[in-house]
């Protein structure tokens, strides 16, 4: 919480000391705020960087929101992440082939259902999770062909995928594989900002040579960095 430190005492000192209305219902929601960061955001929060383990991350940190008591707390955090469930999209969801802390039995769900589940004709570039069938979801569940995408746009051989995941640790085509996917950026600001370059120059073609768009990304990716 001391993260926030400087916006409470600003909040303090910008709260309207006329209005009693507004002192009396500041208080509660502060608290509410206060809880959400203790029991949700923290962990949240530090976890953010590990790209692999995004879509996982999603997920829990939404079934645990699912079940807060508080009401505002529950509404409110789901909401706010409904805006940002890109990780557990048909495509990028492949970034949990490679966490390295999710159950191999999970693994293998993982890899049957991109094998077998058929996906979206044009999958969404996030989902809607539906709160009724939650408890039964696991990271498999987003699982479809489409997720093979998500190797083909990292250039990630997917000759590992007919390896056993109790062998995948020792496998080069994963371990390269590995090496690309902790590379990527997948905290909102630098994500989102890639999205959106990605979005404009596929809307608006400038070529219509795929090797020469993706050189054309990486470019104006590099330039917008410096």
């Amino acid at each position: 919480m001391w993260i926030f430190a400087p916006q409470f005492a600003e909040y303090q000192k910008q709260r309207p000391s006329s209005s009693r209305a507004v002192k009396a219902a500041a208080p509660p929601k502060l608290d509410e705020f206060c809880i959400f960061i203790v029991r949700y955001y923290i962990r949240a929060w530090f976890s953010a960087a590990c790209s692999a383990n995004a879509p996982i991350n999603d997920l829990d940190l939404y079934k645990a929101l699912a079940k807060e008591t508080n009401k505002a707390i529950r509404e409110s955090g789901l909401k706010a992440l409904g805006r940002h469930m890109w990780y557990l999209s048909e495509v990028t969801v492949g970034l949990a082939l490679f966490d390295d802390e999710m159950p191999l039995e999970e693994k293998r769900n993982v890899v049957a259902n991109l094998r077998s589940m058929e996906g979206s004709e044009e999958p969404p570039p996030k989902v809607c999770v539906e709160e009724a069938d939650l408890d039964n979801k696991t990271v498999a569940s987003f699982v479809t062909k489409n997720t093979e995408k998500f190797l083909d746009m990292l250039d990630i051989d997917k000759g590992f995928l007919d390896v056993d995941p109790a062998m995948w640790g020792t496998n080069p085509m994963y371990q390269a594989g590995a090496r690309r996917v902790r590379g990527l950026l997948v905290t909102n600001d630098a994500a989102e900002r890639g999205v959106a370059l990605v979005q404009d120059f596929t809307k608006n073609p400038r070529t219509k040579s795929e090797d020469q768009l993706q050189c054309l990304l990486q470019v104006v990716e590099d330039h917008r960095k410096m």
